[in-house]
């Protein structure tokens, strides 16, 4: 195989390419991003382009890759601007989907988000790939989600020579994974909607990666959720991780907690805030039944989390060392470096 993937910038681009570089069938990883690799990498080779990939369909053509991973989505609103938002979320999806509808891509696997399905009182219990969400999207990341998506099934649908799985992520949570509720969970105490406890569902970051390794290597065309099996309110989630929880007024709830941005304490996104609210459940069975195994549980990733952070707090404060792309390429790749 040879393998083109988006955001490897992202942890999850970083961790699916490591993956892929011990995969016997895989003879080529080109990852793209307007950012470095989080992590060292061994044979991957890296290049970088602007937030909208509009070069990707050129690198593509020059590579000849069969496989396109695009991971570069974002689904944080903190994250970017809402201009920047629509041209990852949009224009980059529209460049990614030009290059697999041409030349040598036979397989696109795209890493969305539950965030498509929205937040409401009136949701039901459990969404299905194929539940209609029950109102119109809220925000602009919504809107961005909702739009890429459609032009993926639209290249499913017009394009047979492409093989497209679409997965839907629910929050993942991990250490090394900068997600909204990962961040949340990390402060001194945690925020809660008066009035309401929410059903929420967590993914562990190891599922995160396996469920891309595994589309990548298998057949499994189609819309997948990938989550950890059952729910948790959300005051358990909290007792599970030691966390005291403070109220938020039900009414102007992101007036509440805009001074925790403002003193660069925490920026909760508006979908985080909806989800603390109303929450949301997504049925993996589909994705279970293509043959995918999750390792975790909704309550066992939430455990492994408090775990986590258990360790942290108890570790002593030296200093790690952070990946540096330019670093690992001269050790690795330099001839001044005397290798025994």
């Amino acid at each position: 195989m040879r393998i083109l993937v988006t955001g490897l910038g992202s942890y999850l681009g970083s961790r699916v390419a490591r993956a892929l570089e011990q995969e016997p069938s895989v003879e080529v990883v080109v990852g793209v991003d307007a950012d470095e690799p989080r992590l060292p990498l061994t044979t991957t080779e890296f290049v970088r382009v602007d937030s909208s990939y509009s070069i990707v369909q050129r690198i593509a053509a020059a590579t000849r890759v069969d496989t396109i991973l695009h991971l570069g989505a974002i689904t944080d609103s903190t994250e970017v601007g809402r201009r920047a938002l629509h041209e990852t979320n949009v224009i980059g999806t529209a460049n990614v989907v030009a290059a697999a509808a041409g030349g040598t891509v036979r397989k696109l696997v795209v890493k969305s988000s539950a965030h498509i399905y929205g937040s409401s009182f009136d949701d039901p219990y459990w969404f299905r790939e194929d539940t209609p969400r029950k109102r119109p999207p809220e925000d602009g990341l919504e809107r961005s989600l909702l739009e890429s998506d459609d032009m993926v099934r639209e290249l499913a649908e017009d394009d047979r020579r492409v093989m497209v799985t679409r997965l839907r992520y629910a929050d993942v949570l991990g250490g090394e994974v900068g997600s909204p509720f990962s961040r949340v969970l990390q402060l001194p105490v945690v925020p809660e909607i008066l009035g309401f406890d929410p059903r929420l569902q967590f993914l562990h970051e190891h599922d995160a990666v396996a469920a891309i390794i595994f589309a990548t290597l298998n057949q499994v065309p189609g819309v997948f959720n990938v989550a950890g099996a059952g729910v948790m309110p959300w005051s358990e989630v909290c007792a599970a991780v030691g966390k005291r929880r403070v109220p938020l007024p039900p009414l102007l709830t992101a007036s509440a907690v805009e001074p925790l941005r403002r003193l660069r304490i925490a920026a909760i996104p508006k979908e985080t805030l909806r989800l603390l609210r109303y929450g949301r459940a997504i049925d993996t069975s589909r994705y279970q039944r293509a043959g995918f195994r999750f390792t975790h549980t909704t309550a066992s990733a939430v455990d492994a989390f408090a775990q986590l952070l258990r360790l942290r707090s108890s570790a002593s404060d030296a200093t790690e060392y952070r990946y540096e792309h330019d670093v690992e390429t001269f050790l690795h790749h330099s001839p001044s470096v005397v290798r025994d």
